[in-house]
C-alpha cells in the first residue's frame, strides 16, 4: 500500500463526552463474548482490531466479557485477552453456515456481540441495557425482505421502497438488520440446531463474465436474512424477541436513512457497520476501502465520517483516491 493521507480531528473534540446516564450501570450479571468469524485470513487482523476496540469501549458497561477470534491463522497483532480459535479457510457461503449452525458451540456466555473488520463499537457510553432484552439486534438497513405466505424469499427491496413504506404494517415485508455487527443471545445461536431448521437456497445466477464466480440474486441463504426474515415468524412463536428498527438505530448505523427518519442523532449510537467500505487497519485508523466520495469536501462533511472522527478514529485515504 502506498503512503496514505489521514484526516484527523483535534484532540479536544476527539471523544464523544456525552454520558447516557441510563447506560452506565452494570448489566445485572449478564455475560458477553465479543466474537469475530472469518474464513479469509486477509480479514483477520482488522477483525482483531474490531474486537479490541469494542472490548475497550464496553469496559464498565458489562460485567463479564470474553473475546474470541475465529480465523485460519492468528494475526500478527492480537491482544492477550482475545482467544484465537483456528479454522480452515472458508468462503462467504460457508460463513453463513458457520454462523447459523456452529458458532453456538463456541459461545458459553449469555450473549455474543458479532463484530467484523467493518463493524465495531464506536462509543461505549451509548450502551443500553435494554439491548439485552432481545435475542437479536443488528445494524438497521433501509430495505425490506419480501417473503411469500410460507416465508420463502421473494425479493429484496431497497431504500426508496423502504422510505415509502416503513410506516406501514405488512407481514410479507420484513425489516432487515445486518448481522455483521449484531448482538445475539446464546439461545438464538443454538436455535437452528435445536429446532433442526433447514437452510434452503436457490441455484446461483448464470455466469456472465470472467473470472467465474458464484453469485446469488436470491439472498435468502444469508444468515441474517434467514434469521430475521425467513425464520422470524417461527422463532417468535417460540418466544424469541427481535428488536425494533428504531431501537436498532440506537444500537448501530448501517444506512443513514433510518436515523434521519427516526430522528436519532449519531451521537447516541453505539456502533456501526460499514459494508466493507470502511475497514479497520488499527484500533485508531479506518481505511477508506471503497470510493464512497468524489471530493475531499464531500468526504469531510459526511455524517458517518464525522461520527468516526468523534469516536477518535483517523480516516486513511489511499493517495490514488480521486479527490479534487
Amino acid at each position: 500500500m502506498k503512503n496514505n493521507q489521514k484526516i484527523e480531528i483535534n484532540e479536544d473534540n476527539r471523544a464523544n463526552k456525552q454520558t447516557n446516564k441510563q447506560t452506565n450501570k452494570q448489566t445485572n450479571g449478564k455475560s458477553l463474548t465479543i466474537v469475530s468469524v472469518t474464513g479469509h485470513q486477509g480479514y483477520a487482523q482488522g477483525s482483531a482490531y474490531a474486537i479490541a476496540r469494542s472490548y475497550e469501549q464496553l469496559q464498565g458497561k458489562i460485567e463479564n466479557i470474553k473475546c474470541l477470534l475465529i480465523s485460519p491463522e492468528k494475526p500478527e497483532e492480537l491482544a492477550d485477552y482475545i482467544l484465537h480459535c483456528p479454522c480452515k479457510p472458508f468462503s462467504y457461503f460457508e460463513y453463513n453456515i458457520f454462523m447459523l449452525y456452529s458458532l453456538g458451540q463456541l459461545i458459553d456466555t449469555d450473549f455474543a456481540l458479532v463484530v467484523q473488520n467493518d463493524g465495531w463499537v464506536l462509543n461505549g457510553n451509548n450502551w443500553r441495557d435494554e439491548f439485552l432484552d432481545y435475542d437479536y439486534i443488528g445494524a438497521p438497513i433501509a430495505g425490506f425482505i419480501e417473503v411469500d405466505q410460507h416465508n420463502k424469499f421473494i425479493k429484496y427491496h431497497g431504500d426508496y421502497f423502504w422510505l415509502n413504506h416503513y410506516k406501514e404494517t405488512n407481514l410479507n415485508f420484513k425489516n432487515h438488520q445486518n448481522g455483521g455487527f449484531s448482538l445475539r443471545s446464546k439461545k438464538l445461536l443454538d436455535a437452528p440446531r435445536k429446532f433442526n431448521l433447514k437452510l434452503e437456497m436457490d441455484s446461483p445466477d448464470l455466469f456472465y463474465d470472467y473470472p467465474l464466480q458464484l453469485k446469488w440474486t436470491n439472498v435468502g441463504h444469508f444468515e441474517d436474512v434467514y434469521l430475521i426474515a425467513l425464520q422470524r415468524e417461527f422463532l417468535e412463536s417460540q418466544g424469541f424477541r427481535f428488536a425494533s428498527q428504531e431501537l436498532a438505530a440506537y444500537f448501530s448505523i448501517n444506512d443513514l436513512l433510518p436515523h434521519l427518519e427516526y430522528g436519532i442523532s449519531l451521537d447516541n449510537v453505539l456502533g456501526g457497520h460499514f459494508a466493507s467500505g470502511l475497514v479497520l487497519t488499527s484500533k485508531e485508523n479506518v481505511y477508506l476501502a471503497k470510493k464512497l466520495f468524489n471530493t475531499r469536501d464531500e468526504l469531510v462533511s459526511d455524517y458517518i465520517i464525522q461520527m468516526l472522527l468523534k469516536a477518535g478514529h483517523n480516516i486513511v485515504i489511499p493517495n490514488d483516491f480521486y479527490l479534487e
